[in-house]
C-alpha cells in the first residue's frame, strides 16, 4: 500500500519541487550516514589514482593555490593534504559530507581548509591556479545553458591567467538515459525515485519524492545534457581552450568509446 500512495502522490503537483541543491542535500544527508569503512577505504585508494592522473597533467607544486569544488567527505582533500598542497580551499554545500570530512582530517592530523559554501559564492579569494571539482555536478551541471554559462564565468573569474580546471562525473552517459521508476524504503521514509528525459530540451530530471509521517517532499536534480563538442563549444565562450577529455580519470579511457563518463580538463585563455 504505501508504494501506490507514493505514485500516486507524483502525480499530484500542489508541491512545489525543492531544485539541485536541495536533491543534493537531502541525498548527501542519507549517504553520509551509510558510508562504510570499506566504502570509505575504498574511496581514498581511488582518490589517490585520481590524483596520479590529476598531477601528470596539471603543473602544480606545493605553492599551487587550489580550489576543489565539491569536496563531499575529503577523500580528495586529504590526498591532496597528504602530498604537501596546503594551498587548499575544499568546498561543499553538504554540512552532512563537511562533519565526515573534517572527522577524518582531524584523525588524519590535517588542518583542512574546509567550507560550507557554494562556488558561486565565494569572493575575496586570490586566484587559485587550479579548480579541481571530481564526481561533482557544480561546474556544469545547472538545467539551463544560461545558468551553465553563468556557472563558467565564475569559474574562469577564480582562476589566475593560465590557470586549469578539471571538472567531471562517472555518470555523464552520451545519450540521454532511458526513463526510469523505482522505489526503497529507509528508516521509516518511502522514496520513489524517477528519471525524466526531455529529449527536446536535452534536459534530464532526477527526481525523488519523499513520504514520510504522510507529508510529501519533492526533490529535483535537473540537468542540461552536452555533447562534447557543444562542451568544446561552452568552453571556448567561457575563455576556456579544451585540453583534453576523457570517460574516467585513466589515460587508458579517452572520450568517445563508452557509454557513460566525461571528465574534462581545460585551460583558462588570457588575462
Amino acid at each position: 500500500m504505501r508504494t501506490v500512495v507514493v505514485l500516486r502522490a507524483t502525480h499530484e503537483r500542489d508541491a512545489q519541487p525543492a531544485g539541485n541543491n536541495a536533491w543534493y542535500l537531502h541525498h548527501t544527508a542519507r549517504l553520509a550516514r551509510e558510508l562504510t569503512a570499506d566504502a570509505l577505504d575504498g574511496g581514498t585508494r581511488a582518490a589517490e589514482r585520481d590524483l596520479d592522473f590529476v598531477l601528470a597533467r596539471i603543473p602544480l607544486d606545493s605553492r599551487s593555490r587550489i580550489l576543489e569544488i565539491g569536496c563531499g567527505w575529503g577523500r580528495h582533500t586529504l590526498a591532496l593534504r597528504a602530498r604537501g598542497f596546503t594551498n587548499l580551499v575544499s568546498i561543499d554545500i553538504s554540512p552532512a559530507m563537511l562533519a565526515l570530512a573534517r572527522e577524518r582530517a582531524a584523525a588524519a592530523g590535517h588542518d583542512a581548509d574546509l567550507r560550507q559554501l557554494d562556488f558561486l559564492d565565494l569572493a575575496g579569494e586570490p586566484p587559485f591556479d587550479a579548480l579541481l571539482s571530481l564526481y561533482d555536478r557544480s561546474c556544469l551541471g545547472f538545467p539551463s545553458e544560461e545558468e551553465d554559462r553563468r556557472s563558467l564565468a565564475r569559474l574562469r573569474a577564480l582562476l589566475a591567467p593560465g590557470g586549469h580546471l578539471l571538472f567531471g562525473t562517472g555518470d555523464w552517459p552520451v545519450s540521454l538515459p532511458a526513463p526510469r521508476r523505482d522505489w526503497r524504503e529507509w528508516d521509516g521514509v518511502v522514496e520513489l525515485l524517477e528519471t525524466v528525459p526531455d529529449a527536446a530540451a536535452m534536459t534530464c530530471i532526477d527526481r525523488t519524492t519523499v513520504l514520510r509521517d504522510g507529508a510529501r517532499r519533492v526533490y529535483e536534480l535537473t540537468r542540461r545534457h552536452y555533447s562534447l563538442p557543444e562542451v568544446h563549444r561552452l568552453l571556448a565562450e567561457g575563455g576556456f581552450a579544451l585540453r583534453g577529455a576523457w570517460h574516467a580519470l585513466d589515460e587508458r579511457r579517452p572520450y568517445g568509446g563508452e557509454p557513460e563518463g566525461l571528465f574534462v580538463l581545460a585551460r583558462k585563455e588570457g588575462p
